[in-house]
């Protein structure tokens, strides 16, 4: 049986992994080279799988009371991520305006230039080389359909995917990495899908593969000690960081599985769900962790325009202050506006 609510160690996995992206950006974008964390856009993986595994688990749940069309759930998610998501944009916009010092008729003609991006069609190949005002959003996007795509294969295809899951997960990143050399691509057009979209399926089929494992030998793998994954979780940041010049791209694709361990470990296994403050505490920063993949990559280019040069370990903990701060406010403002919008709807039913 499932507990209600959420999963904090979960949570703070998420957190974790977001951190772990921001900081890979912050060499790329404000140092403008790698220094220790080149190999640590892997994490974004963590996110397409975790995303895989609840979306498993929700349409198992869904059977009891009846499956939705893939249509509604994605539209639902979508209903979940485009508020942030749209005041993440307006953040980066102004943010952009500011470091590339567009001004008057300028910042009009950009934003419509921004137009795919701001509804979220920046990986729809309608324009390729149209701007980018935050480079990381793509990645919601590609989850978004995704999910439309997946959701009616575990729905309604689980036996199919179930045998040839790991074949097509196997093909898709060979694939990504004969053909570009890495796996932290998102907007190469290949004919009729943009690479970034095929990149999440991935993701999310070895999510979806590891909570069907999961279900199924429940009994045996509820045994498997918390401090293992912690342990696993430290060992691989070590890994990636100590060595960072002797790992090839394609060894990467081993994270993949330690990723589901991780997540399948902690899903399993609750043990600070015994403290309700630890569990709240690690449930906050879960939330956060959306806010702070929004907020991240304008944060880097600010500093790189109005602070470059500085010392690494220095600028590190000032860039962590700003993500931290403008994530928390991005979100206090988001829960504002749609309390706001939720008590003008309910004002309108009871007249």
């Amino acid at each position: 049986m499932e507990r209600g609510g959420r999963n904090g160690l979960i949570e703070f996995l998420r957190f974790l992994a977001c951190l772990f992206i921001a900081m890979y950006h912050f060499e790329w974008l404000y140092i403008s080279h790698p220094v220790y964390l080149q190999h640590f856009y892997i994490w974004v993986e963590f996110f397409f799988i975790i995303s895989g595994f609840f979306l498993a688990r929700n349409v198992e749940k869904n059977r009891t009371i009846g499956i939705v069309s893939p249509l509604k759930y994605a539209w639902e998610q979508f209903k979940k991520l485009y508020p942030p998501y749209l005041l993440g944009f307006f953040f980066s916009f102004i943010s952009t305006c500011i470091y590339s010092n567009w001004r008057g008729k300028e910042i009009l003609s950009n934003l419509w230039a921004a137009k795919w991006e701001l509804f979220m069609l920046q990986l729809s190949g309608f324009e390729e080389q149209s701007i980018v005002i935050n480079g990381v959003t793509g990645q919601i996007a590609a989850l978004l359909v995704a999910t439309l795509i997946l959701y009616y294969f575990f729905a309604f295809y689980k036996r199919m995917f179930v045998n040839i899951g790991l074949i097509l997960i196997m093909f898709i990143y060979s694939h990504i990495l004969h053909n570009y050399g890495n796996l932290s691509q998102w907007i190469p057009y290949e004919q009729w899908y943009c690479i970034g979209i095929l990149r999440a399926i991935a993701g999310m089929m070895v999510g979806g593969g590891t909570y069907y494992i999961v279900v199924k030998k429940m009994e045996k793998l509820k045994r498997i000690p918390i401090y293992s994954m912690c342990l696993i979780c430290v060992i691989s940041c070590g890994f990636l960081v100590l060595l960072r010049d002797k790992i090839a791209f394609s060894d990467l694709l081993l994270f993949i599985p330690i990723f589901s361990v991780m997540i399948s470990s902690a899903y399993l296994i609750h043990l600070f769900e015994r403290n309700i403050i630890i569990q709240r505490i690690m449930t906050f920063f879960g939330k956060m962790s959306y806010y702070i993949f929004l907020v991240h990559y304008p944060i880097c280019k600010l500093l790189q325009y109005f602070m470059s040069g500085k010392n690494y370990f220095i600028m590190s903990g000032i860039y962590l202050l700003f993500v931290f701060f403008c994530a928390y406010m991005l979100m206090i403002l988001n829960i504002t506006i749609s309390r706001i919008i939720m008590s003008k709807r309910f004002s309108k039913i009871c007249k």
